[in-house]
């Protein structure tokens, strides 16, 4: 069983699997998003942006980074000619250069104990707007199913850069959390259990 832990940051195709499995056809909405709150002949970095999904559904005047931590992620990028920073999220101060977008797509559920630092970096690399994507649990849903959840979830996703308290946000959570770090909350696609959060930096 060994064979399959954190399988899903090893494996992009595994990824990939699970991704479609999971989301079916609205597995693409979350970058569609991302592409509707940006501007051409812009730069962005992807953080935690696995192997450079996003990059098909943006326009191609994007200039597109990805920064991640997963070796298997940075040698696709590399394949696919797509600019590639290997970097944990949570030493993204090391980031020397600014960009107008930083995104994190469903990823920041995964370092619940380094959010506040990861924002205020975020805030440092961005000149226009910091944009958060969070899947959120259903408000329906049962504790037993969600601890079960998590429980898959976080042996799937076992890396030594994630932390180890891996679900994803309520909606109330999520929404308290961006409130209090000053983002603008969309809630647009809350019905497709995505919430989005957005900072503007130039209004600081």
């Amino acid at each position: 069983m060994e064979l399959f832990k954190g399988i899903l940051y090893r494996k992009n195709y595994i990824y990939i699997f699970f991704n479609i499995l999971k989301n079916n056809i609205k597995k693409n909405l979350r970058f569609k998003i991302v592409n509707n709150l940006i501007e051409k002949n812009s730069t962005l970095i992807d953080v935690c942006g696995g192997s450079g999904w996003l990059k098909k559904y943006i326009d191609k005047k994007v200039e597109y980074t990805v920064s991640d931590a997963s070796v298997e992620f940075g040698q696709i990028c590399k394949k696919n000619k797509i600019n590639f920073i290997k970097l944990n999220c949570k030493n993204l101060d090391n980031i020397k250069n600014k960009f107008d977008y930083s995104v994190m797509i469903i990823s920041l559920y995964q370092f619940r104990d380094n959010i506040k630092k990861i924002l205020k970096s975020l805030k440092k690399i961005s000149k226009k707007k910091i944009i958060i994507i969070e899947e959120v649990s259903p408000d329906n849903e049962t504790y037993t199913f969600t601890h079960f959840k998590k429980k898959i979830r976080d042996y799937l996703s076992y890396t030594n850069y994630c932390n180890k308290n891996n679900h994803l946000f309520t909606s109330y959570e999520f929404k308290v959390l961006m409130k209090k770090n000053n983002f603008k909350l969309i809630n647009k696609f809350a019905t497709d259990n995505l919430l989005v959060a957005i900072f503007d930096v130039r209004s600081k």
